[in-house]
């Protein structure tokens, strides 16, 4: 990994983050969220963890490159992720690798295994906060359960030789 250790760390937070109870008015680290991925957040206890942060400056509202973003995509591509990523998924994961370009530490904060998935094949730290995680980085294949067809990288719903919705498995 080439982030340097000396760099101070910039928390990333997906939704799931604050909708599982992490406050980041309590902690000294500097926190950003993409406006799509705090958009999400719609309870009342999460909005107000969220808007008191933001008032104490502990939490900014950020929005990544359109550079950043395109990367993203790129690696989720490759991953076949990138047909399970929402616009807030992908925008958290671009705010995390405009962090790391600064020369910065990103970790990403999510309960999203998609999201981890992609920022592992990124160098890109994650903390989950409800779940274990992931354990290892997946590229993932879509395949035919009725013919047996596969695809891989392209964005394909139903089979093209029987029409059947296809399913996605771990390449082995």
């Amino acid at each position: 990994m080439s982030e340097s250790q000396g760099s101070p760390m910039v928390v990333i937070l997906d939704s799931s983050a604050i909708i599982n109870g992490y406050d980041p008015a309590s902690s000294i680290s500097e926190h950003l969220i993409s406006q799509s991925a705090a958009s999400e957040i719609k309870d009342a206890k999460s909005k107000r963890i969220m808007e008191t942060a933001l008032i104490v400056g502990k939490l900014k509202v950020v929005e990544p490159s359109r550079k950043a973003v395109e990367k993203v995509k790129e690696v989720a591509s490759k991953t076949g992720d990138k047909g399970f990523l929402s616009k807030a998924d992908i925008d958290t994961i671009a705010l995390a690798v405009e962090v790391k370009e600064r020369g910065l530490n990103p970790i990403i904060m999510t309960d999203d295994f998609t999201i981890q998935n992609v920022a592992a094949h990124m160098d890109i730290k994650c903390l989950p906060i409800a779940t274990g995680g992931i354990r290892e980085k997946h590229r993932w294949m879509k395949y035919c359960p009725a013919c047996g067809a596969t695809y891989t990288g392209q964005e394909v719903e139903k089979c093209r030789i029987c029409g059947t919705p296809l399913k996605r498995k771990s390449r082995a």
